[in-house]
């Protein structure tokens, strides 16, 4: 079961830049796994599954990420300042009780992805891309997830096309879950590796379908509003989740 949600997870998240760990974190939570068990291990697979995805998105020409190209300069922009953001986030992340720490996540990507839905296409700015860097890092290392929708979304709204965004997200996701995974491990250690083996395992099956599943979609306007949607969808399921079962 694990297995076939994290592979469908990852397609969705290598294909549209977001969905992985803000979808598998509070199934997994659900399932009556340790937050302590679930953090590291989804941090883990999407370190390795952000590297064979990037290398997807580059090899079928969604995003360009050679030395002189300006992808890989925003790539390591954002990593940069997510990686300072998320040390930061997880030294602190026993201070915040889970349910807020969802609530807030459901509210931020909702509202990006009615931004996005509705506002027509902005012109680029690092200042935008610095921001939404610092939230997005804050979110995967106190959560697990919110990385992608903020990234992607944020991104896009900052004035870049959808598959350089997804690209980049995806890029920059491989530095930021190295250090993430590095720092949870010395603060607190992991007991158990069962969960990281079975989602490294099904994740990394699911990048190159992803890769050319971003390929495949041609109209600008038609990925901004199923990326929207999307980031709309995820936010109500963490809202829903929580009305439903607590955390």
């Amino acid at each position: 079961m694990i297995l076939i949600l994290a592979f469908g997870c990852e397609l969705i998240d290598s294909s549209q830049g977001m969905g992985y760990g803000t979808l598998m974190c509070p199934v997994l939570f659900l399932l009556g796994f340790d937050i302590f068990i679930i953090i590291p291990s989804i941090l883990f697979a999407e370190m390795l599954t952000g590297f064979s995805s990037a290398l997807f998105h580059h090899e079928m020409d969604n995003c360009k990420l050679g030395i002189k190209e300006r992808n890989l300069r925003i790539v390591l922009f954002v990593s940069v300042l997510c990686i300072i953001a998320m040390i930061i986030s997880i030294i602190i992340v026993l201070q915040i009780p889970q349910i807020f720490i969802e609530i807030y996540t459901g509210i931020m990507v909702i509202i990006l992805g009615l931004v996005l839905l509705f506002r027509k296409k902005a012109i680029f700015s690092w200042k935008k891309l610095e921001i939404i860097s610092v939230i997005g890092a804050f979110n995967k290392a106190i959560s697990g997830g919110g990385f992608g929708p903020i990234i992607t979304a944020g991104q896009m709204l900052s004035g870049r096309n959808y598959k350089e965004s997804i690209g980049t997200t995806k890029a920059a996701e491989f530095f930021v879950s190295l250090a993430g995974f590095f720092t949870f491990y010395i603060f607190y250690g992991i007991s158990d590796y069962t969960l990281l083996k079975l989602l490294v395992i099904s994740g990394t099956f699911a990048t190159p379908f992803g890769a050319w599943g971003t390929k495949s979609i041609k109209s600008e306007n038609k990925a901004k509003i199923l990326i929207s949607i999307l980031a709309i969808s995820i936010g109500l399921i963490l809202l829903v989740k929580i009305m439903i079962c607590g955390i």
